[in-house]
């Protein structure tokens, strides 16, 4: 190191600067600011390695376990099903009445994506669906087994009768009807059906769902 500045100045031993021009005395790599001098050791401890990415989160499982997915399936089924009621009450086409199965498995997915920006896979769209489609079985199993009490009275099946074929139908279906109720194998079947029609129609809806509407820009906050 010079113990004289290039100006002149005699330099006191180790002077880093010039106390008279200012002139560096020598060459040093400082860090830029504040925050790299605070981090360099910590850098230097680490090998110099960069710091490891995040994990990607898993999708939520669809479970009747998650509060969310069961709320938001049972007020996708109850529109659908008001939706369905409302059209047979305007005498619209049946296809109108048939859609309300699969469009609560999408009405499904649609407000779970809204309500909590998760990505929905198709696989969970399927689950949103059948627990969509869960809640129109427990409906229709119910409302099955209240008309079955009912009808075991005769004056009840009579008036059911009256009924039935005031509105059009043929008394031949409508005894076939009350021959069905009245048969326990013939009342399983039919509760099969109903598993079979309420699980997949909907499971159907909610892979379309996920397909439509189960990826995107989570809101903020998520």
């Amino acid at each position: 190191m010079p113990e004289y500045c290039t100006c002149g100045a005699q330099l006191p031993p180790d002077a880093r600067f010039c106390h008279k021009c200012g002139k560096p005395q020598r060459e040093e790599s400082l860090p830029s600011s504040p925050e790299e001098r605070e981090s360099e050791p910590e850098l230097m401890a680490a090998g110099a390695a960069p710091p490891p990415l995040p994990a990607l989160a898993a999708p939520v499982r669809i479970t009747l376990f998650n509060s969310q997915a069961v709320g938001v399936s049972l007020i996708a089924w109850g529109l659908s099903f008001a939706g369905s009621a409302l059209a047979s009450y305007l005498q619209m086409p049946q296809i109108f009445s048939a859609l309300w199965l699969p469009g609560g498995g999408l009405l499904a997915v649609y407000l779970y994506r809204r309500k909590t920006g998760q990505t929905v896979t198709v696989r969970n769209g399927a689950q949103l669906g059948w627990l969509c489609g869960t809640f129109g079985f427990i409906m229709a199993v119910v409302a099955l087994t209240l008309m079955v009490a009912g009808l075991s009275d005769p004056s009840v099946a009579s008036s059911f009768r009256e009924r039935m074929e005031a509105s059009g139908l043929a008394p031949a279906a409508v005894t076939q009807m009350l021959e069905i109720l009245s048969n326990p194998s013939q009342i399983f079947a039919v509760v099969f059906f109903f598993f079979v029609l309420f699980s997949v129609l909907p499971a159907f809806g909610g892979v379309i769902g996920a397909k439509l509407f189960g990826r995107g820009r989570a809101p903020q906050g998520h």
